[in-house]
């Protein structure tokens, strides 16, 4: 939890409030990006997700090393340490699972196999 909140500590604090305050002005997008973002990880369409993820309204560029890439680099390192005891189930939010710097692609870098579930 300490690393978690450290990663959000080194985005300067004045940054995060007008995210915030720019995510509260543009709710009617934020909802909109949300359900697209849903629709597409219940379909388990990578690619649209990372297209969703990519676009500059969605507003994670700037942040993405610090939000995500740090992020699933160090859970990598803790499941390899889980995973040789027993397979686990990891679930996560939709933009930790694509592109190179994504938990599916650092996984199988590391000769693992992964795979979604049916979402039924």
């Amino acid at each position: 939890m300490a690393f978690q909140a450290s990663l959000f500590d080194s985005i300067p604090y004045e940054k995060q409030a007008d995210e915030l305050l720019g995510a509260i002005d543009s709710l009617e997008r934020s909802k909109a990006y949300f359900g697209l973002m849903l629709s597409a990880y219940k379909k388990q369409h990578l690619g649209e997700i990372e297209k969703i993820m990519n676009n500059p309204e969605f507003g994670m560029e700037e942040n993405q090393d610090i939000l995500l890439d740090k992020r699933n680099r160090n859970w990598v390192v803790q499941l390899k340490q889980v995973m040789k005891k027993e397979p686990v189930f990891v679930a996560v939010g939709a933009g930790h699972l694509i592109g190179k710097a994504g938990l599916i692609a650092l996984l199988r870098a590391e000769g693992y196999t992964v795979r979604g579930l049916e979402n039924k």
